[in-house]
């Protein structure tokens, strides 16, 4: 086994450990994400995939943005998981693919990437979407599920198979994610409706209503 190897195997596991608390809305997912982010950057650089490589610098500085965030908005009552408005869902995908196209094309002429506008598009919506998480939108799952795959086909393409096998297992627990932060999402409208319910004002009644974020 090469160094190479056994350190994607590496950041394989940080990025799936990652991925598994994030899905459960667990904070030190953040502290999976930099780690893991630090050793991609370094190995997909020396393979020639530069978008890919500055996709996991920034991630690395969005581990220490979401840290913060979530450390910033923690309470014993409150998840404070948002949904995205339509609006803002044509502002993600139009301004996504408006940047893939831009940055397919400087990789083209460059010849800079193996796969240009594949690499594109999952590098700018990868960003964009990591910063969906930062901000808590149930959506960013949904948005993940088409990342990963695209993810998964580049990788194969591209001969790193331990990652692409990854971005498999990735999509799966997509799925996973956005049903328990729908479930944290619908129990915590439930709490703040029994909260400021005037028939509600019963500690007992209003603290009856949980969720199982225990990372938050």
């Amino acid at each position: 086994m090469t160094a190479d190897y056994a350190l994607e195997v590496l950041a394989s596991l940080l990025g799936l450990a990652y991925v598994l608390l994030m899905a459960r809305h667990n904070i030190w997912a953040w502290l999976a994400s930099g780690s893991g982010a630090a050793i991609y950057a370094w190995l997909l650089w020396q393979d020639q995939l530069p978008m890919q490589a500055l996709l996991h610098l920034s991630y690395i500085a969005l581990a220490g943005v979401g840290w913060y965030q979530w450390r910033q908005a923690n309470t014993a009552t409150q998840t404070a998981i948002e949904r995205m408005s339509l609006n803002e869902h044509f502002l993600v995908i139009g301004f996504g693919i408006a940047l893939t196209l831009i940055v397919a094309y400087i990789l083209t002429t460059e010849r800079l990437s193996q796969s240009p506008l594949l690499e594109s598009a999952t590098t700018v919506f990868a960003l964009i979407v990591t910063w969906m998480v930062v901000k808590q939108r149930i959506e960013n799952w949904l948005y993940w599920i088409v990342i990963d795959l695209a993810t998964a086909l580049l990788f194969w393409q591209t001969n790193h198979t331990p990652m692409s096998l990854l971005y498999l297992v990735y999509t799966g627990i997509a799925v996973y994610g956005y049903w328990y932060w729908r479930h944290l999402y619908l129990n915590q409208r439930k709490l703040a409706t029994a909260s400021t319910h005037p028939d509600n004002r019963d500690p007992i009644s209003a603290t009856a209503i949980t969720t199982d974020d225990k990372g938050f």
